[in-house]
């Protein structure tokens, strides 16, 4: 009768400990959960053993059993420590996982080996005459030796886990308690072998193991140590308003989320393996630690532009790189308030056209492409006459009046490609690349007659403002940066100012110079 209950045990401790076995293969890419499966299968392997053990017609059955306990029994104290210290986030190099499993390997081997040596047991006797069959054994020092080492591991794991107890959450605790009971539970059955049951001629081991299966499982499904993470992670990355791209160090494709598949269609149809720089429109996207160059536009279902960027996270194993973590986010706010920022700073805050600054900034590169080219070009110079009377007369607000009349007059007459500015004070310039002289001097006619025909009221009284500009054309024998322009238009707009104003000068090339020196060879000819 007891051999049927301890036989009916030990199934029900190996079918508990199948079941556990198979959970930890299902969560087997959860976090933590490396060395859970393998202090279950150790278990697991165990038990099967021991029922092998305990249905042997002879030693030598007997023995074979015994080699298969072996397999797993010496190896679930080291697993489980293993287990906890990957639970608490303590790292062990490799050289500790060696030394670690050096006593289980060997004891394992001696095991195996028997009798051909005398190392492990003295003396090794199964016992057919029990309620249930046994092996009577004396143990030899490393026997002795082996048993305290198994006792040891749990008691270093349990102070692990106790270590990181206080500075941990509610959560934490409740699950280092769980573990803490499985861990302990193969300790406590030694002493109650020994001193409770040894009478009776069977091994309790088996069946605290089982139970310490059950708590480790229940600590995975009930409180959520490994199966939470890898759905709540996964759900997050898929709801998350960030697009996310995997990659190896290759460059080849992982895995993405929904809405990077949505930024970027074609990753819908990148298949797991496919290296992106091989892919139409991600090849950009492939390339390592270059994330200056990683920003694109997107257009919304409304039509919305939005500014996304993408920037790059290496993600380590062991010390080693394994893999690039893409993340992609919207930065149009971002974009906004910079494009605002850098309006500002280039805007002159009266009249919203460009200020000096900004001008001398973007005409030197305009300029340099015109001289490379050796396309035409002019340059304008405009200035408010007896601006200061207007002050004076009128005040300075309609002063101001007048220059926002001036801007908004420049402002629609321009092309895109062209630079106007407020050069300072009532002074106004134009660079007009790509462009002839005689349609400079339409444009500048155009504009004399417009600017004198401006309406401004002052006190009921209508009054109006009359513009002097300077024409410099392009000449790449004399022009040979920008300010040399510049001063050939401030030139002609510094004659049209003293002979008469309201008026337009052009400052070219006079033929024939006969050699004399550079300053002279310009010419300045009325164009009204």
């Amino acid at each position: 009768m007891i051999f049927v209950f301890v036989l009916i045990g030990y199934l029900m401790a190996a079918a508990i400990a199948l079941a556990t076995f198979i959970m930890g293969i299902y969560v087997r890419n959860a976090p933590k959960s490396f060395y859970f499966t393998y202090v279950i299968l150790a278990i697991l392997i165990y038990i099967v053993g021991f029922i092998f053990e305990i249905l042997a017609d002879s030693q030598q059955e007997a023995m074979a059993a015994t080699m298969v306990q072996y397999c797993g029994g010496p190896f679930v104290s080291p697993f489980m420590f293993f287990f906890v210290c990957e639970y608490c986030g303590v790292r062990l190099r490799r050289l500790h996982y060696a030394l670690l499993l050096l006593i289980p390997a060997l004891t394992c081997l001696l095991l195996w080996t028997y009798p051909f040596n005398g190392i492990y047991y003295n003396s090794l006797e199964f016992s057919l005459l029990s309620p249930v069959p046994h092996f009577d054994l004396d143990g030899s020092f490393f026997y002795y030796l082996f048993i305290g080492y198994a006792a040891l591991l749990p008691i270093a794991a349990i102070g692990v886990l106790l270590r990181f107890f206080r500075r941990r959450d509610r959560v934490f605790k409740i699950q280092a308690v769980t573990i803490i009971l499985a861990t302990i539970l193969p300790v406590l059955s030694t002493a109650f072998n020994r001193f409770v049951v040894a009478r009776l001629g069977f091994d309790t081991t088996p069946l605290f193991l089982s139970v310490s299966c059950l708590l480790l499982g229940y600590s995975m499904l009930q409180l959520g140590l490994y199966r939470i993470a890898p759905i709540a992670r996964e759900k997050i990355i898929e709801t998350m308003s960030d697009g996310f791209v995997l990659l190896d160090m290759q460059g080849s494709f992982i895995d993405a989320n929904s809405e990077a598949k949505r930024l970027l269609p074609r990753l819908a149809f990148t298949s797991v393996g496919m290296k992106l720089d091989e892919v139409e429109d991600l090849a950009w996207l492939s390339a390592p630690n270059n994330t200056a160059g990683k920003e694109f536009n997107f257009t919304e279902s409304d039509g919305a532009v939005k500014h996304y960027r993408v920037s790059e996270t290496e993600i380590s194993h062991a010390d080693r790189p394994i893999c690039r973590c893409l993340m992609i986010y919207d930065v149009t706010d971002t974009r906004q308030v910079l494009d605002e920022v850098s309006s500002l700073a280039e805007r002159d805050t009266l009249t919203g056209l460009m200020n000096r600054g900004a001008f001398n900034r973007k005409a030197k590169p305009l300029f340099d492409s015109v001289a490379r080219s050796g396309d035409d070009a002019c340059l304008l110079m405009l200035d408010l006459d007896c601006f200061k009377n207007i002050n004076d007369l009128y005040g300075h607000l309609k002063g101001d009046e007048v220059l926002k009349g001036i801007a908004v007059l420049l402002s629609s007459r321009f092309r895109a490609t062209d630079l106007v500015t407020r050069y300072g004070g009532e002074e106004f310039c134009v660079f007009l690349p790509n462009i002839s002289e005689d349609n400079a001097l339409d444009i500048a006619r155009e504009l004399r007659l417009r600017a004198a025909k401006q309406d401004f009221v002052a006190d009921g009284e209508i009054f109006h403002s009359t513009i002097s500009i300077g024409l410099a054309v392009y000449d790449f024998k004399r022009h040979h940066h920008l300010e040399a322009l510049l001063a050939d238009a401030d030139t002609a707009l510094y004659a049209a100012k003293n002979k008469g104003r309201n008026t337009i000068y052009v400052a070219r090339i006079a033929d024939g110079s006969g050699g004399m020196p550079e300053d002279t060879w310009i010419t300045l000819e009325c164009a009204l």
